[in-house]
């Protein structure tokens, strides 16, 4: 069954949703919609009038379609925390997480809403540590009105850049340390990876020296050192730097890929996640494939929902998705009908093939029965058919004995049996008559030697059934070649 995936990456400057449909051929890219957007300084993201009519614009360019949607905030919205829990029970950990975050929240607990990821740690003994995330309730409800709005109604809503690097984690072709960085125009997101899991998450501002490009990359590998140093002191880990993945767009305005690796004697790579993923480009009604760094984030979103990744989901609580039954009644139903439409004609042809096996078992029993009554007609009550034919044949048997009542126990059939048992087969020798009588045989025939007229005696002579054997007449045949013979064996 076929699926439309759109993948909607929300920041401050820009908006960029991914089409990804996804079928029994594989997975492939439908059509890319991006806008920039102006929010004015001071201004809540989600509650202004340039997303409304961003959102408008691309609800517009998709048309009627029945996609599903996963969105996403930019990260610099969202507080994170690294946190170790003495027991692993995801539930537990669920419950008392709002405690452990409660002293360390710029907010109350109450006021933001909190998902979490656990990361497995090779050396943990006990108890989980997980990455914890949390986002104020004040940003999520205008961002979800804004988007029911457009009849956009996503079943996850995540932090800009997190599905990416699960996806690079998957299909990317990195080393073991490494760096992902999701840089926006003012903005960027840290992602430390060790052996393809994400350990750490830090989003940083970036606005130095009035935003000169060269500052600006000489500023994020400043943070990069001390995020860095923060991590080791944080897990007690000697992470070894190898390799840097970029994305984003402040790529556009930036030689980040020029400049970064003489300063952190690294190799920085940019990541084009379409490539990784191995998506064909069936876009060519809807115009040209933009540069990956402007698409990865939103294709990311996509591709996790197909896949089934884990990421961080904020419609929690009382942003839980909810009635989803009012939401694909119409596809319930109609699988409904389609299902008992199947029912009714399976039933159907299972009982037309019960029918017609009946009507053949009927016609059986009609043959049975005329079969016995032409050959039993003295039997007028037939009860069981089958049954007292059996019973019938058996009696027939028993009465289909040689002549003569004292020869009750020797049928024609064995009498015929021991004689050819009896004569060899070097013997040419044709029976031409036997009269079977109460108390003998009387054999005719004609064999070549009269040599073979008396062992044909000798040998009949010497059976356990028959008694004497007499050679009643031999003649030679007028042709001279047959000898002509009459026997009387005695029962």
């Amino acid at each position: 069954m076929s699926r439309q995936i759109l993948g909607l990456d929300v920041r401050r400057h820009t908006v960029t949703a991914v089409l990804v449909k996804t079928g029994i051929k594989g997975n492939w890219i439908d059509a890319v919609y991006r806008t920039p957007i102006a929010v004015p300084e001071g201004e809540c993201l989600e509650e202004s009038a340039a997303l409304d009519e961003a959102l408008a614009g691309i609800r517009s360019q998709m048309g009627k379609t029945d996609a599903e949607t996963a969105a996403a905030l930019p990260a610099g919205g969202f507080s994170f925390r690294n946190v170790h829990i003495p027991f692993r029970d995801k539930r537990k950990i669920r419950q008392v997480l709002p405690f452990e975050l409660e002293p360390t929240l710029p907010q109350a607990v109450d006021d933001v809403v909190i998902d979490f990821r656990v990361i497995h740690l090779p050396s943990q003994e006990e108890g989980a540590n997980i990455i914890a995330a949390a986002l104020d309730k004040g940003r999520m409800t205008p961002f979800l009105a804004s988007l029911a709005s457009h009849k956009l109604a996503p079943e996850t809503v995540s932090l800009s850049g997190y599905a990416a690097a699960l996806c690079l984690a998957k299909w990317g072709d990195i080393a073991e340390h490494c760096l992902f960085m999701d840089i926006d125009r003012d903005h960027c997101t840290l992602y430390i990876l060790i052996s393809g899991q994400v350990y750490l998450i830090r989003p940083i501002q970036i606005r130095p020296g009035g935003g000169d490009p060269v500052d600006k990359t000489k500023a994020l590998c400043g943070h990069i050192r001390r995020t860095l140093a923060a991590f080791e002191a944080l897990f007690h880990l000697e992470f070894e730097l190898e390799e840097v993945h970029v994305t984003g767009w402040g790529l556009e305005d930036l030689n980040f890929e020029g400049e970064a690796p003489a300063i952190l004697n690294v190799t920085v790579k940019r990541v084009d996640l379409m490539a990784d993923a191995g998506l064909p480009r069936k876009m060519a009604a809807r115009g040209e494939m933009p540069p990956a760094i402007q698409t990865d984030a939103a294709l990311a979103l996509a591709l996790a929902e197909i896949e089934g990744f884990e990421t961080f989901n904020f419609r929690k609580g009382d942003f839980a998705v909810r009635k989803r039954w009012a939401e694909h009644r119409g596809s319930l139903i109609r699988t409904g009908i389609l299902a008992l439409a199947m029912l009714i004609v399976l039933f159907a042809n299972m009982m037309m093939d019960v029918n017609a096996t009946e009507g053949r078992v009927a016609d059986i029993d009609r043959e049975i029965r005329d079969i016995f009554q032409s050959t039993f007609p003295e039997i007028t009550r037939i009860v069981d058919p089958l049954h007292q034919m059996q019973v019938a044949m058996t009696e027939a048997k028993q009465n289909a004995l040689a002549p003569g009542e004292g020869q009750a126990d020797v049928r024609s059939i064995d009498i015929l049996n021991e004689i050819s048992r009896l004569v060899p087969d070097n013997i040419d020798v044709i029976i031409t008559r036997m009269v079977i009588g109460e108390e003998s045989v009387l054999l005719s025939g004609d064999t070549d030697t009269f040599n073979a007229v008396d062992e044909i005696q000798n040998r009949l002579d010497g059976s356990d059934l028959f008694g004497k054997v007499t050679i009643s007449s031999t003649n030679r045949e007028r042709t001279g070649n047959r000898i002509q013979f009459k026997m009387r064996i005695a029962l």
